[in-house]
């Protein structure tokens, strides 16, 4: 029976495999490095880590299930990237998914790293010659060490996604303050939050939306305008360009008769805003009719 509260699980690629020019045996490194390095490795409340390899089990059963359940519940996984393997990067990339913490990833010196993870900490390792492999056993050792005391989150995925909770979080309290403010007619306060919220996030055209017909309404036509164009950007996102309205005739032009400043998918015939007194008009009606 495995005790996962006590395991290190080490992701590398087996047997022989290329790493730049050189053919390298990872048996060896795992047998001569890994193992006495993580074996010297004491847990904070007692006992020591034990190194586990799914190919170095002994009993029966299916290796890619033990493997996720090695993944999911080991307390600490090592993992080395050395020579790029493409089992490696799927199964640390799944290790990040569901631990937030205890993992550390290892390569051997002068072995690159692809650009799309190089800001993740990657210790450096050597095998050989023997002085250079007693130096990297113990870097491993204090760094499986210091991890397990200090026990930060470490997941590239759980940083990220904690990033944008926090984000998120910030927004929607700004939005729901903005909304407050628009109720109390302090119009300006509401402004300066839509300002703050998109500033968080200019990518969302909802925002810009709502802060440039809030600015429309106060008649900052200059100021509107410039959350459409923002919003137009957007490429999925069209009811912006129906806010715009032609480039040419956004303020200041007077109604003419047989103009139709409606939403052009639904032509409607109307000489001025005067007609539509007794009609709820939409936001982008509005605009157009504001413009008359």
């Amino acid at each position: 029976m495995v005790d996962y509260s006590e395991t290190c699980f080490v992701i590398m690629p087996f047997g022989k495999k290329k790493v730049g020019d050189k053919d390298v045996d990872f048996d060896r490194i795992y047998e001569q490095v890994f193992v006495p390095a993580i074996s010297g490795v004491a847990l904070p409340e007692g006992g020591m880590l034990e190194p586990r390899r799914t190919d170095k089990d002994f009993f029966t059963g299916d290796i890619g299930l033990e493997m996720f359940h090695y993944i999911e519940y080991s307390r600490f996984a090592l993992g080395d990237i050395s020579g790029l393997n493409a089992n490696v990067f799927y199964e640390l990339g799944a290790r990040h998914r569901v631990r937030e913490s205890g993992t550390a990833i290892f390569r051997q010196a002068g072995a690159p790293i692809p650009f799309d993870i190089q800001s993740i900490k990657a210790f450096p390792y050597e095998y050989e010659p023997e002085t250079q492999a007693k130096e990297s056993r113990a870097l491993i050792s204090r760094v499986l060490t210091e991890s397990l005391v200090q026990n930060r989150v470490d997941s590239p995925i759980s940083i990220a996604l904690s990033v944008q909770q926090r984000k998120g979080g910030d927004i929607e309290g700004r939005l729901q303050e903005a909304e407050n403010a628009i109720r109390n007619v302090d119009f300006e306060r509401a402004i300066t939050l839509f300002r703050e919220a998109s500033s968080l996030d200019s990518a969302n055209p909802l925002i810009r939306m709502r802060l440039g017909i809030l600015l429309k309404d106060r008649g900052r036509w200059r100021d509107a305008l410039e959350q459409f164009d923002a919003a137009a950007r957007q490429p999925t996102y069209a009811e912006a360009w129906r806010e715009k309205g032609p480039k040419t005739s956004w303020h200041g032009r007077a109604c003419r008769p047989g103009r139709n400043h409606l939403d052009l998918r639904h032509p409607v015939k109307t000489r001025c805003a005067a007609h539509f007194s007794s009609i709820r008009l939409t936001s982008t009606a509005m605009l157009r009719l504001a413009a008359c």
